[in-house]
């Protein structure tokens, strides 16, 4: 209960923040926007106190009550003079509102959660009940490290761990370590140390809702993202078209999609991930359309994807050239900035703790420039920055000609 009450406490600072900013929260993209970011915001602290080895519920508690304090926007005053503020949504909008978020959890009930059913759902939930259990992301087993002493010297035959080469072998570059369980594989026989399968965010954020609801709960977070995500589709469609039925009518499809119903009803990423990015997409276009700077808070949402799937590395390229093509504005290095800040934190925290699946995916892609060690990240991260300014500084007198 408490660590629920820390979560409304974050949200509710977050929503208060945006009423200063905005002039009201009483919007439909408030809601989304607040909702998609304080996701993000919970995981990504829960994740950094999994790393750490002190996912509890006293520590999550303690940091959203500290993060809820922070963001509270003390002293602050709405925005604007009191007859330009902007309208909240009338009642018209909130009964759509609540017959989509009707519709959508009615063809998502029940959630799968498939702990055996499968490679990836199943590892996020078993790796989300670990993280409940030990609260930490690795683990060290004593049978293993004790049997990797023993038989370490006796290759052959008769030593199954031999199945698993050792970390100056030879056979070990290039490949996979040796399966321990689903979403776990063995990093160091020698020291037994099994490390996760996966990036961290969504596996954290499903240990967190099995820290409020319990672990056979966990799959509620699937529906807060299922509803936010149709949400957020309705909200974008009313930014880019605002004539017509059409934003109701794709929002009303994305709900009734088989595809997004399956995915919403299992334990798989793609459903937090299209949350991230229809929250930064509808924050630039609120933006675009009425006026104001959102890319700063649209380059965190984006930067959080970093921490779901690593295909947000190879876009951030795009992104960034994106976030920089903008129109002026006076804090235009503190998007990308934001961004670039947040894939690279996400990659040196993975280099820590997940550094088997990172080496499968990046190696693979990227082969020999891929940055697998933290001084390569640091390095890199330097490089990153350096190149950016510079072009910056070089083609800015073309920034308003494209």
């Amino acid at each position: 209960m408490l660590v629920l009450l820390a979560v409304l406490a974050l949200a509710a600072a977050l929503l208060r923040r945006w009423a200063r900013w905005q002039g009201t929260a009483r919007t439909l993209e408030a809601l989304v926007i607040v909702g998609a970011s304080a996701l993000a915001l919970v995981g990504l602290l829960a994740a950094g106190l999994a790393a750490l080895g002190w996912f509890s519920a006293p520590a999550l508690v303690f940091v959203l009550t500290a993060a809820a304090v922070l963001t509270w926007p003390w002293g602050q005053v709405a925005s604007g003079e009191p007859e330009r503020l902007p309208p909240a949504d009338g009642a018209r909008v909130w009964l759509i509102a609540a017959a989509l978020t009707l519709a959508t959890l009615a063809l998502r009930l029940p959630a799968i959660p498939a702990e055996l059913g499968g490679r990836d759902q199943g590892s996020y939930i078993l790796r989300a009940r670990h993280t409940l259990r030990s609260g930490a992301i690795d683990l060290v087993d004593p049978v293993l490290a004790t049997a990797g002493r023993e038989l370490g010297e006796r290759p052959g035959p008769g030593d199954i761990f031999g199945l698993y080469p050792t970390v100056g072998d030879r056979e070990r570059a290039g490949r996979y370590e040796g399966a321990y369980r689903p979403g776990f594989y063995l990093a160091d026989r020698a020291r037994g140390l099994v490390v996760p399968q996966f990036l961290h965010l969504h596996p954290t954020l499903l240990a967190t809702c099995g820290l409020i609801f319990g672990p056979e709960h966990m799959p509620l977070l699937l529906h807060l993202e299922a509803v936010l995500s149709v949400l957020a589709l309705w909200a974008l469609g009313r930014r880019l078209l605002p004539a017509g039925p059409w934003a109701l009518l794709a929002a009303s499809l994305y709900a009734a999609a088989p595809l997004a119903v399956w995915v919403h009803r299992t334990p798989l990423s793609e459903s937090l991930t299209g949350l991230l990015l229809l929250a930064a997409a509808l924050a630039l276009a609120r933006g675009l359309r009425a006026g104001g700077d959102f890319t700063v808070l649209a380059a965190l949402l984006l930067g959080a994807t970093g921490w779901v799937r690593g295909n947000a590395w190879l876009a951030a390229p795009l992104l960034l050239a994106i976030l920089w093509l903008l129109p002026n504005h006076p804090r235009r290095l503190l998007a990308p900035a934001g961004l670039f800040g947040l894939l690279v934190a996400s990659l040196a925290a993975h280099v820590a703790t997940s550094f088997p699946y990172l080496y499968d995916e990046l190696h693979r892609q990227l082969g020999a420039l891929a940055p697998l060690s933290l001084p390569a990240v640091a390095g890199f991260a330097l490089l990153g920055a350096a190149a950016w300014l510079l072009g910056d500084r070089l083609l800015a007198r073309h920034r308003g000609r494209v």
